[in-house]
């Protein structure tokens, strides 16, 4: 309740930090929703699908992290594909055309995308059996990065990122960039590296490029024209040198354990021993018992040392390996090897280290060649495929299976040795399983017969039998059941919370399996419980105590109609910090309505800036909890007798909120706790008065609240079904169905939202007659991007904490205006349009201010709509705004007065006068709201035309008027500065930060990236240079330095008028500290010391404006100057709220009378 309480959406909608596949991954449900985290993510999604489905996690990698993997040339491979030659490759540089105009992106985002993949790939021990993917994202560029197996297990895919990114950082990359390397010899997939940046906008070409190297294919056609680095390549030694690269292929001149021998050539055979993990030559001769040398002679192979494969079977004595042909299981199956997209037999055998002879002796399948599928095993040793069909669990669940980013539904099939059908029919009643053409990562399906497994966890997962730590349940339970979502929303098929279609709209998919009816799963629907009639309805008017601090629309609480409502809801009594009331700020209202008859007197305590503001939050935190909640209780009921008042209503906004800006987060138990409070104060009151309390229309922060026991313990419930949109909404992505950005012109009493909260309370169990529905007496007002232009999807300016919107005369709050000042602005004939929807009023006036409110007719037909659901009534915030009571309003016309119809009310004001006689002779023609401008118009036509006689600028009553122009101007300056500063500041200042700084020389491989390069570093705390634009827009704590003066203040002197005596070097404060809310009477000085600040900034100075009085005797050219200045003011005034068309008019009327003429003919006319 208040004037900002429609905070809402938090982090939980953003994906959560995770080291590791598993539970940490976030999960979104389409590609655009990424754009609402504004963080660097590594993305996992099944590439062969178009992407819908993507896993995320924030990047939490630090420099202290040990990599699970460090290749070593001196130590064995970890895989066990022969791999005995070395291949030199050339990588360069291409750049793809995507199919949008949008190429651009920051190359800040591209190398935090792409150093996070790096980190990434380190913390993962490479496999030999699948490759790596991986792409990242941030902010404005994306990163893929495919790295065969092979090549992947040597470091090699992370030393060409790596290069890739410091080549990228160095020449300022912004564009579409690749490079690749496929299709070389036939040799697969996993011998492949294809890297390529692009804009966020591109992700679908990035995943087709990504597609296309797991395929074993290339992504592209393009050479390159820049040549990046030469990489050397571990290959098998029967691989032959072809590829789209310039390949140099060194092979072993002697490979004594790979080709077929001559029977007339065969010596005895040596004895051997088997490559074990991590073993160098050393390790290996030390266990031949030989010298490194003869271990050397036994085994010939060009550079034997570094070219060790686990598993392989080398000599330690003279003479030849046994059988080329490895021996098989002991159970009679072959050894096997998984097929990669791009393999041929020929490749197959290779990394089989057998002979293509060799090769079909034990895969003897005449077709087999040239009928290779992918995931599909073969043979690589004697004896016979094994069975690969997984079996039934014991327990009768199937054998299951877990998706990872290159699969498809037929390289799984392949690899178990069954078909997709099989796929689709073991998987009939699998949650979640939208068939094989909808796959994505981290799926638990199932590979064999069986019933079904609990689905993958995900980390986000709310609701539902994804949630993490979900236990399976006894045989029979619904498994959508599990789980439910609080207050009994709708839990979608991605486990999520919510009340709109997203959520709660069932649809049949083509599979049937459960958890598929996109996208509602369970507690679906968005109907509103009817309960029973109420025993009578409730009228609640909110009166603002403190409404005697505004200057005008002032209003004393016996004022209040009291035949119109039933209850007056009197806010707000303070509480203090011991827990008692403190009526001092509102005292000569409360007694006022403490004595009034006839209405039930409600005392409220809270509202938005009580429970939010940082001396005085903690205040109801405390006052709930067991160790207090008892005395709080006491001294309300003691207050509610002493003043022999009917009940208290309590406005904690909120309990349990996690994300009010400003303060520490809730506590996750407070809803309980308010609940516990306001429970034991009904008990002790019984029906002797009554107890209510305010609650939020939003799901995100109603959540907290305990309603179903609330709604069935307390008299009734105020819901605040409104502002459901503001100021605040502007970039929050989550607010504004269809606006990323938030800032469109949306209502915040919107009707169908509204709709949405009465059934989400009735839901959570609240009977509609303990509903107290809200309407309001304010509209919540925005400044249009764009004058004309008045859709859903239209846009409003300023940010999430300042609206430009124009503010009240009275209640001088941009984006907030009372009922009364709105009809005071349609009286006056302001409007631009008007026009009613989503059960809003909606008024443009100015051309480019925009309010949604509600009229006495709206809120009429609102109530009854909602008695038609039996709610128990209206609460009107607030009372004291409807109307100007108090005699300030802007007629004194009777009640009953009907204005005239004024038929140029829309009309223009597009024709051109240059005298005073011409709006004389055109005055019965010119609609009233044109004649000031027109007049301001002729002004400065006849100043134009008189500047030689300005010497009479000395009428009387000139002073005060010119302060309004002058004030206008002075108070323009700070804004006109930042513009300019935000555009230009590194063309004149040089600025620093204080930083860490970290030399590369003392650096491990982990912290090497960012650290300072420079022969002269030394570690520590320096001022090290940055950019000025990047430290205002980036609200760094930044000194700036003059670097060129002179032009600096020529510059802005020519493009706003600025002059340098206006402008004075200070501070400008970057960012308010938030690390100070509990330093009590020091908090200033806290904050003073922790805030970020921009020091030695150009700041408002002294701005003394011309007074063309001083013109006396002065140059011409001053004259000229407050001429264009007043041109400036005039262009200018249809787009400010500081001034209005009569302050331009008067003035601009003493240069204009005096320059004319002193009394001669136009200072009559005028």
């Amino acid at each position: 309740m208040g004037l900002t309480n429609g905070l809402r959406l938090t982090n939980e909608h953003l994906p959560v930090r995770s080291r590791s596949i598993g539970p940490g991954w976030f999960l979104f449900p389409e590609a655009p929703k990424l754009v609402a985290c504004n963080e660097t993510m590594v993305l996992d999604f099944i590439v062969q699908n178009k992407t819908s489905v993507i896993r995320a996690c924030t990047a939490d990698y630090n420099s202290g992290m040990k990599p699970a993997y460090e290749p070593s040339n001196h130590t064995a491979a970890i895989c066990p594909t022969p791999n005995h030659a070395f291949v030199e490759v050339s990588i360069k540089l291409f750049h793809p055309t995507p199919s949008n105009d949008d190429d651009g992106f920051a190359i800040q985002d591209l190398l935090s995308a792409g150093y996070q993949i790096a980190s990434y790939f380190e913390s993962k021990a490479p496999s030999c059996m699948d490759n790596a993917l991986a792409f990242g994202y941030s902010k404005s560029a994306v990163v893929g990065v495919f790295g065969g197996a092979e090549v992947h297990q040597h470091g090699v895919t992370t030393d060409v990122l790596n290069s890739l990114l410091k080549y990228a950082e160095k020449n300022s990359i912004s564009k579409t960039t690749a490079l690749q390397l496929c299709q070389a010899d036939g040799r697969g997939a996993d011998y492949g590296i294809g890297i390529i940046a692009s804009s966020a906008k591109n992700l679908p070409m990035v995943q087709e490029a990504v597609k296309n190297w797991a395929d074993g294919r290339c992504a592209s056609e393009a050479d390159g024209d820049v040549e990046l680095m030469t990489v050397t390549l571990r290959i098998p030694s029967r691989a032959k040198s072809k590829s789209n690269g310039n390949e140099t292929i060194t092979f072993s001149t002697t490979a004594t354990h790979i080709g077929s021998r001559s029977h007339l050539l065969a010596r005895a055979e040596c004895k051997t021993t088997t490559v074990q993990a991590r073993d160098g030559c050393w390790a290996v001769a030390d266990r031949c018992k030989i010298s490194q040398d003869d271990l050397k002679k036994y085994n010939p192979r060009s550079k034997f040392c570094e070219t060790l494969v686990v598993g392989e079977k080398v000599c330690c004595s003279s003479g030849t390996l046994p059988e080329t042909i490895h021996p098989g299981n002991s159970d009679g199956t072959c050894k096997t090897i998984k097929v990669v997209s791009g393999d041929g037999c020929g490749s197959l055998a290779s990394k089989c280290g057998l002979s293509p002879q060799d090769f079909t002796k034990v895969n003897t399948d005449a077709n087999q060649c040239a009928n290779l599928k992918v995931g599909e095993h073969v043979c690589c040793s004697r004896g016979k495929l094994p069975d690969l069909r997984p079996k039934q669990n014991p327990d009768g669940s199937c054998a299951t299976y877990t998706t990872v980013t290159a699969d498809s539904c037929s390289a799984i099939a392949a690899s178990f040795g069954i078909t997709n059908i099989d796929i689709e029919t073991f998987n009939k009643k699998t949650w979640g399983w939208t068939g094989c053409k909808f796959l994505w990562v981290g799926f638990k399906l199932c590979v064999s017969s069986g019933t079904p497994p609990m689905p993958a966890t995900v980390a986000n997962a709310i609701c539902g039998p994804t949630v993490p730590g979900t236990k399976p349940p006894s045989k029979g339970t619904d498994l959508a059941s599990l789980n439910p979502c609080p207050l009994k929303v709708c839990c979608n098929i991605w486990g999520q919370c919510g009340t709109t279609n997203e959520f709660c709209t069932i649809s049949q998919s083509e599979t049937g399996a459960p958890g598929t009816s996109a996208p509602g799963v369970s507690n679906c629907g968005r109907d509103i419980i009817k309960g029973p009639a109420p025993s009578k309805k409730i009228h609640v008017a909110y009166f603002e105590a403190w409404n005697h601090h505004r200057k005008c629309l002032t209003m004393d609480v016996g004022q209040i109609d009291t035949d119109k409502y039933t209850h007056i809801h009197f806010a707000f009594i303070d509480v203090t910090p011991d827990f008692n009331m403190d009526i001092s700020k509102v005292k000569e209202q409360f007694d006022i309505f403490k004595g009034m008859s006839g209405i039930k007197k409600i005392i409220s305590f809270g509202g938005w800036d009580f429970s939010t503001l940082p001396g005085s939050f903690h205040i109801l935190r405390e006052a709930v909890k067991p160790g207090n909640r008892d005395i709080f209780q006491k001294n309300i009921i003691a207050f509610l007798d002493v003043h022999k008042l009917d009940g208290v209503d309590l406005d904690w906004e909120y309990p349990g909120a996690p994300d009010i800006p400003g303060i520490p987060p809730g506590d996750p138990k407070a809803g309980m706790d308010y609940y516990e409070f306001l429970s034991g104060v009904k008990s002790q009151v019984g029906n002797s008065k009554t107890v209510s309390f305010a609650a939020p229309a939003s799901y995100h922060y109603l959540k907290s609240f305990p309603m179903e026991q609330m709604g069935a313990k307390l008299d009734y419930i105020i819901y605040m079904t409104y502002d459901l949109h503001g100021q605040w909404d502007y970039a929050n992505p989550w607010t504004s169905p269809g606006c990323p950005e938030g800032n469109c012109l949306r209502s915040h009493v919107n009707e169908t939202e509204t709709k949405d909260a009465l059934s989400m309370i009735t839901k959570a169990g609240v009977p509609s007659n303990k509903v107290v529905v809200g309407v309001t007496s304010y509209g919540r007002s925005f400044k249009m991007a764009q004058a004309g232009c008045t859709g859903p999807m239209c846009k409003f300016t300023g940010t999430s904490r300042e609206s430009n919107a124009a503010k009240g005369r009275c209640t001088e709050t941009g984006g907030y205006i009372s009922n009364a000042e709105i009809d005071e602005i349609i009286t006056n004939g302001k409007v631009t349009k008007q026009w009613k929807e989503e059960g809003s009023n909606i008024l443009v006036y100015n051309d480019t201010e925009w309010v949604a409110y509600m009229d006495d007719d709206m809120k009429a037909a609102r109530s009854k709509f909602y008695d038609s659901y039996n709610f128990a009534g209206t609460t009107d915030w607030a009372v004291d705004l409807q109307e100007f009571v108090d005699g300030s309003g802007g007629d004194d016309y009777p009640d009953d007065y009907e204005y005239d119809i004024d038929l140029n009310f829309y009309s223009d004001c597009s024709k051109t006068y240059t005298s005073f006689k011409q709006l004389e002779d055109d005055k019965g023609s010119i609609p009233a709201h044109c004649m000031e401008k027109y007049i301001v118009n002729v002004e400065i036509a006849v100043m134009e035309a008189a500047l030689k006689k300005y010497k009479d600028l000395v009428n009387n009553g000139y002073d005060g008027k010119f302060k309004t122009y002058e004030r206008y101007i002075d108070e323009q300056i700070p804004g006109k500065i930042d513009i300019f500063m935000k555009e230009k500041a590194d063309k004149y200042f040089k600025c620093t930060q204080k930083m860490d700084v970290t030399c590369c020389n003392g650096c491990t491989f982990e912290c090497s990236r960012g650290c300072d390069m420079s022969a002269n570093c030394k570690d520590g705390e320096y001022d090290v240079g940055v950019k000025c634009q990047d430290a205002i827009n980036n609200k760094l704590n930044a000194t700036f330095l003059f670097g060129d003066s002179k032009a600096f203040y020529k510059d802005i002197g020519e493009e706003y008028g600025i002059e340098e005596s206006w402008i004075s070097i200070g501070r400008k404060l970057s960012v308010l500290s938030e690390e100070c809310n509990y330093a009590g009477k020091d908090v200033l000085e806290c904050q003073d010391r922790n805030n970020f600040w921009l020091w030695y900034y150009p700041v408002r100075g002294n701005v003394k404006v011309y007074n063309p009085k001083d013109l006396i005797g002065d140059s011409y050219s001053k004259a000229e100057d407050l001429l264009h200045r007043i041109k400036v003011v005039r262009d200018n005034t249809d787009y400010s709220e500081l001034v209005q068309w009569p302050d331009v008019l008067d003035a601009a009327s003493l240069p204009t009378l005096t320059l004319e003429t002193a009394g001669g003919e136009h200072g009559q006319d005028f």
